[in-house]
């Protein structure tokens, strides 16, 4: 199933906006199966789009649906075949959009200048990496909220239910503590560049599930964490968006990457745009319950969704060092294995599937 990257998706929508009305659009959507009235909600031309191109993304309908869109404009489809071979180098099948098939590639010869050489090491096909990367960039959100000049940046989170988004209790902790208007928060989803994203407000008692931080998070010399001190926050918006861009069950994460594995933090770190280090596994802290890692964060980055090799969602990230001053680095930075969040918020939520409809 091929998928479009959230870049590939804006690249589109410029393509098409110049002819597309919601007459075209909502044919479109009707021609790939889809009700309009579940699809486009009328928030304007170009949401509107984005919205429908990412609906069908999510669902593995995306090709049939600008084909759809641009079946009485040529000129445009062929725009967006270029768009897409372009920006993935190979790109999808051209047959997808109508376009004559590319030149086939033979089988590399099997000689003996290639070999593999750790013996449990993986590789995952680059169509299914670009998948699962294009999954994290519509269901990461920066956490925010506005002091009535400017929004200002509390964390990351990320979508693990259809209105249900998860991040670190600390991030919610002004909130929590009256510093912070629960109504001034907002999930900016689309956060790529300045300027741009989807804001969405949370519901007016939005907190569902949650856990605090151990006194050892942020003082060396605080003890170790219990079981029920995990440091997240399980936040309820105010639409269903997951029925666009997806989420994470949590129910499926079952296990954690080993010492030496490598992973990845997507986050607003700094409060910027969203963006993404590399690191690996250092060790195991708490009982098991911290995951230390040495991928570069910064403030911001709190409640980042960590992923290992594969791209598979594995812990929420959450802290760095305490033992840090001016003079001294951090030695590692920390999250939090996602399966025992998995348990604690059932523990909490009781037998109810927090991630279903």
């Amino acid at each position: 199933m091929f998928q479009l990257q959230p870049r590939q998706i804006v690249l589109v929508v410029n393509q098409v906006s110049g002819f597309v009305d919601y007459s075209i659009l909502e044919d479109a959507v009707a021609l790939t199966g889809f009700r309009p009235d579940d699809v486009i909600i009328n928030q304007g031309l170009e949401q509107d789009l984005k919205r429908a191109i990412a609906y069908t993304n999510v669902r593995g309908k995306v090709a049939e649906f600008l084909t759809n869109l641009t079946v009485e404009n040529p000129a445009a489809q062929e725009e967006i075949g270029s768009i897409l071979l372009n920006a993935t180098r190979k790109g999808p099948d051209p047959s997808e959009f109508g376009f004559t098939q590319g030149p086939g590639m033979s089988k590399p010869y099997a000689g003996v200048l290639e070999a593999k050489v750790a013996k449990n090491a993986q590789k995952l096909p680059f169509a299914l990496y670009l998948e699962r990367a294009s999954w994290a960039a519509l269901r990461i959100c920066r956490i925010e909220f506005n002091d009535g000049h400017e929004d200002c940046a509390l964390g990351t989170g990320f979508l693990v239910g259809r209105d249900l988004v998860l991040t670190n209790h600390h991030v919610w902790q002004p909130v929590h503590d009256g510093k912070i208007a629960a109504q001034t928060v907002r999930c900016r989803f689309d956060y790529t560049q300045p300027g741009s994203g989807t804001p969405i407000s949370l519901m007016e008692s939005p907190l569902m599930a949650k856990s605090p931080f151990a006194p050892g998070d942020d003082d060396p010399a605080g003890r170790e964490p219990n079981a029920n001190e995990l440091d997240y926050a399980l936040l309820k918006i105010s639409q269903r968006v997951g029925n666009v861009r997806g989420w994470y069950d949590l129910a499926l994460i079952t296990g954690s990457p080993q010492a030496n594995a490598p992973i990845k933090v997507v986050g607003h770190s700094d409060g910027f745009p969203a963006s993404i280090s590399e690191g690996s596994v250092l060790q195991y802290a708490g009982h098991g319950r911290r995951l230390r890692h040495d991928a570069w964060t910064e403030p911001g980055n709190s409640g980042s969704p960590i992923y290992d090799a594969n791209f598979e969602l594995v812990a929420l990230h959450h802290a760095t060092d305490p033992n840090i001053s001016k003079n001294k680095a951090p030695k590692y930075n920390q999250g939090i294995p996602l399966k025992l969040i998995q348990a604690d918020i059932l523990s909490q939520l009781g037998s109810a599937r927090h991630a279903g409809p």
